[in-house]
Order: C-alpha cells, then structure tokens, then sequence
C-alpha cells in the first residue's frame, strides 16, 4: 500500500458502502445486490458485516481522532491489510451480492481512507 491524501470528501467509509450500486436503469443484478447488502441472507451476512464493521472502524477512528485510520502507524496497515483480505474474501461465494460493486467500494475506502492498492 502507499499513502495518499486521506480523506478526500466529506463522505464516511460508510456512506460509501451503502450507495447504491450503479448500473443501466433498471438493472436487476443491482436491485438483488442492494436488496442483498440491506437485508442479507445466509452467506451474504457474513461479508456484509464483516465490510460494515471494517468501515465503521475507519469512520470511528476519524471521529475519535481527526484523522484517517491510513495514517495512524500501527493501527493502519493493520487496517489496510484486513481490506485486501475483503477483497479476497469476494473470491467465494456472495450469495445475492455483486462481487464487481464491493470490489470497487473496497477500493474506494481504502483510497479515502488514505490507501492505494499497489497493483
């Protein structure tokens, strides 16, 4: 991972999590996926609450200190390493969620947060 600027908007980890997933109007892979993340089944509460409680991490470290969790040095490669494990975690069965939609949010916090995937 390296560090860049950490957050960037105003917006929480959470608030990224929770958007709804963008597709073509009327999409119905997209409709099952946000139907899936607010009301999980089975396999799908596993991923959802582990993604949930890792994101209000990042938030509540912000809350408590003013400042993104990437750039606490101890707790945030921590951080950093438990979302490339989510995103691994994608590579098995989701049930009703859309791999490519938290792949792409997990990405998107870890940048907020600070992060960048090295590649």
């Amino acid at each position: 991972m390296t560090k860049r600027n950490p957050r960037t908007s105003d917006l929480t980890a959470m608030e990224i999590l929770r958007k709804p997933a963008k597709a073509a109007s009327g999409a119905e892979w997209s409709r099952r996926h946000d139907r899936a993340f607010n009301a999980p089944n089975k396999i799908e509460k596993g991923i959802v609450y582990l993604l949930v409680g890792w994101a209000t991490y990042a938030d509540e470290h912000y809350e408590a200190y003013n400042s993104a969790i990437a750039d606490d040095h101890v707790l945030g490669p921590e951080w950093e390493k438990i979302g490339e494990a989510l995103l691994e975690m994608l590579n098995g069965d989701l049930g009703r969620l859309d791999g490519g939609t938290l792949d792409g949010k997990i990405r998107d916090i870890l940048e907020h947060e600070g992060s960048e995937l090295d590649e």
